[in-house]
Order: C-alpha cells, then structure tokens, then sequence
C-alpha cells in the first residue's frame, strides 16, 4: 500500500516561487537574444572582413594601339611565369604592335578594362590553320590580380559572340592539362574536349600535355 502525502503551501509563497521561476526564465530569454545578437555581429564582422572591397564596373571593348602596353604586360607575365601559355618569349613593345596589327576584322582582340586600373585582360580570335578558314582559335588572358572576378569569362564570351558574327562554324582552345582554371571556364561556356597533345610543350622544368576544346556551332 503507497500513501501520498501532498504538502499545501501557503498561496503567497506559492505565488512568489512562481514570479521567480517567471522573471528568471525572462532573463534567460533576454541575455539568449543578446549572445545570439553578439555571435551575429561577430560573424559579420568576420564575413566583412574577409569579403573583397567592390570591384569597378568592368567594360569589353576592341583593343587600340594605345592598348599595347597592357596586354605585353599581361602575356609577359604568363608567357615567362606560368603555364597559361606553352609560349615562353616575352613581347617587346614592338613586337606587341607588330602582332596587334596581324588582328585584322576577321581575327578581332578585345581588352577588358575596370575603372582606373587600366587594362586587367584581353582575349583574341586567331586562325586556327591556314587551310581552315571556318575555324579560328580563342586565347584568353587575366592579369593575375584580377583573376576569379569574371574578366575571363566576359572576354570568352565576348570573343564566341564576334565569332558568331563572323560565321565561323567552330572555336578551338589549346589549353595545357594543368590549366585547370580556363579548362573549366571552357567547359562552362559549351567547348569539349576533343583531343589530348601529350608531352608536346616543355615549360618551367617540365613537359606538359595540351588539351584541344571545341565549340562547334551545328546547322
């Protein structure tokens, strides 16, 4: 047999337990909102302080004469530092002009310029053989400190538009294997591979392969 005792307290007493338990839960509830408030402010202060300050416009144009300049600076870079190209010789300013004025209406360059940083890519349409006149092949160069903001693909995209326009039936890519980022930037903009070039480029100590991509316009 259980008996159960049941204790009555006083309905003062009883009242005052109940206000405390109330106001303490309402504390709890107050300084809950306020280290969550914290933590918030704390993450975006992080997130601001990590995010990239807002970068000017960017605007694609017909490259000029005065462009020169730029775009030597630019290959320059790629041509003696990086796999970006299997080229290896840099460009003197007269070398530069002499290969811009070789881009006539058939084979345009266009330059990517951003505010007051002057030139921060280009790209180019250029023969892909000579006995192919419905085939041309795209390049396309940032300048490093500019690179995963878009100027890449704004001038690929820039330069398949000039090539539709001009009514060549397809675009080639001749990108070496370890290229990853324009490999995906090609990708992403309809090109496939249609062909590997092993071991045919030694650059920077080594021998690389080079993957041919295709955009092929069908009709």
């Amino acid at each position: 047999m259980i008996c159960i005792t049941t204790i009555d307290f006083p309905d003062t007493a009883l009242r005052a337990t109940l206000d405390a338990v109330e106001v303490s839960i309402y504390v709890l509830e107050i300084l809950a909102r306020e280290r969550v408030a914290e933590l918030r402010a704390a993450a975006a202060r992080r997130h601001a302080a990590r995010a990239p300050a807002a970068l000017p416009v960017l605007a694609i144009r017909r490259a000029t004469a005065d462009d020169n300049a730029g775009i030597a600076a630019i290959w320059n870079h790629e041509a003696q530092c990086t796999i970006a190209t299997t080229e290896t010789e840099p460009r003197t300013l007269a070398a530069q002009s002499a290969w811009l004025a070789r881009h006539g209406e058939p084979h345009p360059v266009i330059v990517a310029t951003s505010g007051g940083e002057g030139i921060v890519g280009f790209g180019a349409l250029s023969p892909y053989r000579p006995t192919l006149c419905a085939a041309v092949e795209d390049s396309v160069y940032v300048r490093r400190d500019r690179r995963g903001h878009g100027v890449g693909a704004a001038l690929l995209g820039q330069l398949l538009d000039l090539a539709r326009a001009r009514a060549y039936r397809t675009v080639l890519a001749r990108i070496t294997a370890e290229n990853a980022a324009s490999l995906r930037l090609h990708a992403r903009h309809g090109f496939r591979v249609v062909g590997v070039e092993r071991q045919v480029a030694f650059k920077l100590g080594r021998w690389h392969d080079v993957v041919i991509l295709q955009r092929l316009w069908r009709r």
